[in-house]
């Protein structure tokens, strides 16, 4: 048991904590502000076009967003009301699910708040093939927070 035990602690040690095994991410940051906005399916695509694993994926994912999307986080008084709704889609597909229109409407304001920004992730994640999830719940912040 105690040969088992050390042989699977060397195998983990050796691929998931080695330093050779970090990832530099400074190609894939300076890749990610190139790709220009498009369709969540095809953003998807040209983001993790020059990837080779799903780490990367996700980095590349991650990175766009952050520069190119607006995190809010309370709605502004003069963009209440956007609407979600598949009503001026040209193609004739069935209706969208929630996660892809939401997606679609933060890439076309160039803002989100929480929830937004979770599901433009996931729906990226999801075309790249990359499972995610999103996990509601409550933060804890410092009391002088306002």
């Amino acid at each position: 048991m105690k040969k088992c035990f050390t042989i699977l602690f060397g195998i983990i040690t050796l691929n998931g904590f080695s330093q050779k095994n970090v990832t530099d991410f400074s190609a894939i940051d300076y890749k990610v502000q190139f790709v220009k906005t498009t369709t969540s399916s095809e953003l998807a695509k040209k983001l993790t076009s020059f990837c080779t694993n799903d780490l990367e994926k996700v980095r590349a994912i991650f990175k766009w967003i952050t520069n190119n999307i607006d995190y809010q986080t309370r709605q502004p008084a003069n963009r209440r009301g956007i609407s979600i709704s598949n009503e001026n889609d040209d193609d004739n597909s069935p209706l969208k699910s929630l996660d892809e229109r939401v997606a679609e409407t933060v890439l076309k304001k160039g803002f989100a708040l929480c929830n937004g920004y979770a599901r433009l992730f996931k729906t990226l994640c999801s075309y790249a093939g990359i499972r995610s999830e999103i996990i509601t719940g409550y933060a804890r912040v410092s009391k002088s927070y306002k």
